[in-house]
């Protein structure tokens, strides 16, 4: 009787170690799903100022030339 009942809670302690277990992965797990869209964000962010480099740097170009037929004429 005693042994049954002693089993049973061993039974219920290595549930509750395995469940522990899974809720600390899926936290990790979580973190790791976090860190990889900020780090996307960041990607994307990084992407649209090179965008807006290249744009400005295009229009700067495009100013020069024209002052330059402006000025050849």
């Amino acid at each position: 009787m005693i042994q049954m009942i002693q089993m049973r809670l061993k039974a219920k302690d290595l549930q509750l170690n395995i469940l522990k277990m899974k809720t600390k992965n899926l936290i990790i797990l979580n973190l790791k799903m976090k860190t990889v869209l900020k780090n996307l964000k960041t990607v994307l962010k990084n992407l649209k100022l090179m965008k807006n480099l290249k744009l400005m740097k295009n229009l700067k170009l495009m100013k020069n030339l024209k002052l330059m037929k402006m000025t050849k004429h």
